[in-house]
């Protein structure tokens, strides 16, 4: 703040010196209370730009202030129906993220949506004590909730939802050419892939049932790599049965 202040009177006698106006022209404001005038406001200027920035820090959740988010999100959350949003951000070491999340709402939805997060969270942490969870399904990183909503920090890699690739104007080359022979074969191991992935939900006893594209995560490369998410709605067998 002293440097910006220090800054500001330079470039006021500057401005001084170069418009050719001597301080007796200044009549009875004298130059040194000129410099202080701009002086104190520029520190009140610089008070106003530090409230709005306070301002804008307060709209950001808690729990994503240690995240750089970036300005738009790629789904917004359906509170009708409690699909979450999903916003891509980068973490503290500069890796790409993908969050899911869920505002809240009333006290009786929030336990609702806090039994969804709560749910996928369990599967997470289930699968990923399997060996080929790392390589088929996308890894949680955090996890977290406050007074705005709840949330999954997703290890997006590369990555994004299938859904997004999908609506580009400039198509992934990999669904570009999806007709040729050479391309069909990576989709099909990538088709696998999933396939893998739902035989690992499958043999922790529960099913997945929201398979679309923005439960599929990839780089769209050479080099099959589709991992599998958005498990907010699976749920064991036995408790599917009973509903």
């Amino acid at each position: 703040m002293f440097d910006q202040i220090w800054i500001n009177r330079t470039v006021a006698s500057m401005l001084l010196d170069a418009d050719g106006i001597s301080r007796n022209f200044l009549g009875k404001l004298k130059y040194s209370a000129f410099i202080k005038f701009v002086s104190v406001a520029t520190f009140r200027l610089h008070q106003r730009e530090h409230a709005l920035m306070n301002a804008r820090r307060s709209k950001k959740p808690n729990f994503l202030s240690g995240f750089q988010m970036a300005e738009d999100t790629l789904l917004e959350p359906d509170t009708s129906t409690g699909r979450p949003g999903i916003w891509p951000g980068v973490d503290e070491d500069g890796h790409n993220i993908l969050v899911k999340f869920w505002p809240a709402q009333s006290a009786r939805i929030d336990r609702d949506l806090e039994e969804i997060w709560r749910s996928e969270i369990r599967q997470l942490h289930t699968l990923g004590a399997l060996p080929e969870a790392n390589d088929l399904i996308v890894r949680m990183t955090a996890n977290g909730r406050d007074s705005s909503g709840f949330y999954l920090v997703l290890d997006a890699g590369e990555g994004v939802p299938l859904a997004i690739a999908s609506r580009r104007k400039t198509l992934p080359k990999l669904l570009a050419t999806s007709r040729t022979p050479q391309t069909r074969a990576v989709l099909w191991q990538n088709f696998r892939r999933v396939i893998r992935g739902l035989d690992l939900l499958h043999s922790q006893g529960a099913i997945h049932r929201n398979i679309d594209p923005w439960s599929v995560i990839s780089n769209f490369s050479a080099e099959p790599d589709f991992r599998l998410t958005g498990f907010e709605w699976s749920m064991g067998s036995v408790r599917l049965r009973n509903t």
